[in-house]
């Protein structure tokens, strides 16, 4: 099953680490569950990610 960040996953935003092109992400899912996603750095600007 492929997952995207865009749709399916509903959680808080625990960490941001910006790389050169890429930057990972933490998120937090109900339950206290932590996933790790690597995108890029233009999708974080698009989704408007933010810690918290």
């Amino acid at each position: 099953m492929k997952l995207s960040a865009r749709n399916v996953l509903k959680g808080r935003v625990v960490k941001i680490t910006p790389g050169a092109v890429n930057s990972e992400v933490v998120i937090e899912l109900p339950g206290g569950i932590q996933v790790v996603s690597v995108i890029t750095k233009t999708s974080v600007e698009s989704l408007g990610l933010a810690v918290g």
